[in-house]
């Protein structure tokens, strides 16, 4: 992550200095961080993990002796001396600097393999966005695979011209053959640099094949057979993220979703930088197993060396017909992400939604397997008895289950809105 940072910033940093970047952080560190509501409930939820390793250092009161709740402050204090190097020494305090051999060495004595050459090595990847065209003149950019921006882009493109439809059920039944078709796909996804994609790439751009998806979808019924929308392999569940949506007075645009996978990553933390790793290895798909749906896992996402496990995450941006950017986008929440941030693009593209509208419409999601439709609290019951009447078995969500959106939406009057999801607690700021 340090490394992209870095490369961005020399890329495309203007005349901010690094060191600037990173003083607020650095502050936070040292002068202490409030649990927030949403940190409370992931800090109780892992109290097994907290206090068996060396998160409790940080993550236990002192005081009461007792998990850290909302409204408590806790200090980083060895992660701040550690950004403190970066902010000086630039990215390469971490791959081939003044950290490199603690780094090592702290992995090392606690059982990992990596070595220096690994953190000498290790370098980031500039690559272009992929782009698809929907009508309206719409244009949508996201990465390439490992992340699901094509996933996203496949819903859009085959809901295109299907939505609104004449009642808000059938919108819904739409909506939902939409997610099977696209997560059919997923499952035959990996790594670009390992993993032919070209496959699916041609598909999203083919109006031949997306016409032939819309015909295949039933307004009267729907198949619970996983290979009958593509899917010959299971997948993984990832897990939270964050997401970052920037969108400048110049008009440039930056959507950024970063994660350690689960609420602590590894739940390992270096005792020399205060850095807690992430346990990102968790997404690559294991050999020789099924799911509990008896699906064998997608060979396309096997472990391999400098290969990146596949990931859910999807930040978007879409321009309109003068090529100015009205939607910044991006989501949490492991595989939901792509199904929620295509739900409220499609809202505001195609129901004249404002964002806070679309970001707070009770959501429907379906993932494949397992083979059910999940619906917030709010989704209206006509909406669930038209899924169940053509054949959905539904399951109301509870509230660790959802995902989170977060985007800056530019109005057809040129009007600027930023919204957090509420499901997440998060925030907006401007300037």
């Amino acid at each position: 992550m340090i490394r992209g940072i870095w490369v961005t910033y020399n890329l495309y940093g203007g005349g901010v200095s690094w060191a600037s970047l990173i003083k607020p952080t650095i502050q936070l560190c040292e002068e202490g961080i409030v649990v927030s509501e949403r940190l409370g409930a992931n800090i109780n939820a892992a109290r097994n993990l907290i206090l068996k390793t060396n998160l409790k250092e940080y993550f236990v009161n002192n005081r009461t002796g007792d998990l850290m709740k909302p409204g408590d402050i806790y200090t980083m204090t060895k992660l701040g001396q550690t950004l403190r190097v970066i902010a000086n020494e630039g990215a390469n305090a971490i791959y081939s600097g003044s950290l490199t051999s603690k780094l090592v060495h702290d992995i090392q004595s606690a059982g990992g393999i990596i070595t220096k050459k690994d953190f000498n090595d290790y370098s980031a990847l500039v690559e272009e966005s992929f782009q698809i065209n929907l009508k309206n003149d719409y244009k949508v950019y996201s990465g390439l695979p490992v992340g699901s921006g094509i996933i996203l882009a496949y819903i859009l493109r085959t809901l295109d011209g299907k939505l609104p439809s004449p009642n808000a059920n059938l919108d819904a039944v739409r909506l939902v053959e939409a997610f099977k078709f696209a997560y059919g796909e997923r499952s035959h996804l990996g790594d670009h640099m390992f993993v032919d994609t070209s496959e699916i790439l041609e598909k999203v751009t083919s109006d031949t094949y997306i016409n032939s998806i819309q015909k295949n979808m039933s307004d009267q019924c729907t198949s619970t057979d996983p290979k009958f929308y593509g899917a010959h392999f299971s997948w993984l569940e990832d897990h939270g993220t964050e997401n970052i949506a920037v969108l400048d007075s110049s008009g440039n645009a930056v959507a950024i979703t970063s994660t350690i996978n689960t609420a602590f990553g590894s739940g390992f933390v270096s005792e020399s930088t205060g850095i807690i790793f992430n346990n990102e290895m968790n997404d690559f798909s294991t050999p020789d197993l099924s799911n509990d749906y008896g699906f064998p896992v997608s060979l396309s996402n096997l472990v391999q060396p400098y290969k990146r496990p596949m990931s859910s995450m999807c930040p978007t941006i879409i321009t309109d017909s003068k090529g100015d950017v009205i939607l910044v986008i991006g989501g949490t929440g492991g595989l939901k992400i792509p199904l929620a941030t295509a739900y409220v693009s499609a809202l505001l593209l195609w129901y004249n939604k404002t964002l806070k509208e679309a970001i707070e419409e009770p959501r429907l999601y379906h993932q494949l397997i397992p083979m059910q439709v999940d619906y917030e609290y709010g989704v209206l019951k006509p909406v669930v008895e038209k899924l169940k009447h053509v054949g959905h078995k539904m399951r109301r969500m509870m509230n660790k289950d959802k995902s989170s959106v977060s985007g800056i939406f530019k109005t057809p009057e040129g009007i600027i809105t930023a919204m957090s999801d509420f499901r997440q607690q998060g925030n907006t700021s401007g300037y």
